[in-house]
């Protein structure tokens, strides 16, 4: 192995030699070290978030966490982990860092690891974060779902918190700057007291369903109650759609389709004085706002009100993920999307499904619940995407 590069592959098996000189390539002329980053990330888990969606040529924009921190100054990527051998060739021929291994407690142990992402199927995700955070870690960013239940998503908050540990979930479009441009126009009272948000979601109630919900509550605060529907028997995750009640007093309607590939996330917002439509996944925001009818005595209605949305359009988003994080590491303070904002998300999730399946019943949310029967979801191992 040549000077400048360390590879420590898992279980002390050696990988194919090719492999590391490849690595090596990667080094400065003369095996001289590039200049120390103020934090080390590492990432379990190397799919399609962790390190592949970045290969798909109709993404102009970094879509993995390894992307990501390659893109951020102040954080050095220096390890990942996973079982398959294939995906671990991917990410070492892909990234310039010196750790590869197929167990990622052997990479907790051997690296000084600042910043963990965890992208491994969410029935992983609450051992993972539990043991990086016994390891010493800064901060994680763990995917979503945060966990496979609401008891252990509670455990998974406490844990950090007890240690001090920054944990961020990555519901993606609380650092897009459409959404953060909603959410000051609506505490700015563009369209008055919110009254009732609709969001459609294209199917996956925990896969993309969370990330609705996650807004829907960014938006119009906490939820009290929810009742759902399974609209399509479910293979591996189900299709839910239903009614939530926030405490505010505004109403939720969530629609969902049957085909995940068919790719549509909306949110429409009504309150007492306009409208805020949220349309093209994050692409187009529109105001609307009620005003005196030409056709009707006494009336109003709502009128288009011109908007430039020209600099909130999609954009490194992930990029702005990873330097909140840095920004708490450094200064403190709490990540866009937190540990609690993404356990908030997945109960609202384990809640619809368990309306869904006891005959659309009314189930109510309470802060921290830890009921085990009511939030158990998982049925058969999935991929984190």
């Amino acid at each position: 192995m040549k000077s400048g590069v360390s590879f420590r592959p898992s279980r002390r098996e050696a990988l194919p030699l090719s492999r590391s000189d490849r690595i090596a390539e990667l080094s400065p002329p003369g095996g001289t070290s590039r200049a120390p980053k103020r934090y080390r990330a590492a990432i379990i888990g190397l799919g399609q978030i962790g390190n592949q969606f970045d290969d798909d040529p109709k993404r102009s924009v970094v879509w993995t966490h390894a992307g990501a921190y390659e893109c951020v100054p102040e954080v050095e990527l220096i390890a990942g982990a996973d079982p398959d051998t294939n995906r671990l060739d991917r990410f070492l021929d892909r990234r310039n860092v010196r750790g590869g291994y197929q167990d990622y407690r052997q990479m907790l142990r051997d690296e000084a690891i600042d910043l963990l992402s965890v992208c491994s199927p969410t029935e992983l995700h609450f051992s993972m974060v539990l043991d990086g955070a016994r390891a010493g870690v800064k901060a994680i960013f763990c995917e979503k779902p945060l966990a496979s239940t609401v008891e252990q998503g509670v455990a998974m908050v406490e844990a950090c918190r007890s240690v001090g540990v920054v944990l961020a979930v990555n519901h993606t479009r609380r650092w897009e700057s459409i959404y953060l441009e909603a959410k000051r126009l609506l505490n700015d009272g563009v369209i008055g007291r919110i009254e009732s948000i609709a969001g459609c979601y294209p199917g996956k109630v925990f896969t993309m369903g969370t990330h609705l919900f996650d807004l829907m509550r960014y938006f119009g605060g906490e939820v009290e109650s929810v009742s759902g529907r399974e609209i399509s028997p479910a293979e591996s995750e189900p299709n839910v759609c239903g009614h939530l009640q926030f405490q505010a007093g505004a109403h939720g309607a969530i629609l969902c389709g049957r085909d995940r590939a068919n790719h549509i996330f909306e949110l429409d917002l009504l309150g007492s004085r306009g409208r805020l439509r949220l349309s093209g996944d994050g692409t187009q925001l529109e105001i609307f706002r009620f005003e005196e009818s030409p056709r009707y005595s006494r009336h109003r209605e709502l009128v288009n009100t011109p908007f430039d949305s020209g600099g909130c359009m999609k954009e490194n988003r992930l990029i702005e993920a990873v330097n909140d994080l840095v920004g708490c590491m450094n200064t403190g303070g709490t990540p866009a999307c937190s540990g609690e904002d993404g356990l908030a998300a997945l109960e609202i999730a384990c809640a619809l499904l368990e309306s869904a399946r006891t005959g659309s019943q009314l189930v109510h949310l309470r802060p921290n619940r830890k009921n085990e029967e009511r939030t158990q979801w998982l049925t058969s191992p999935r991929s984190a995407s």
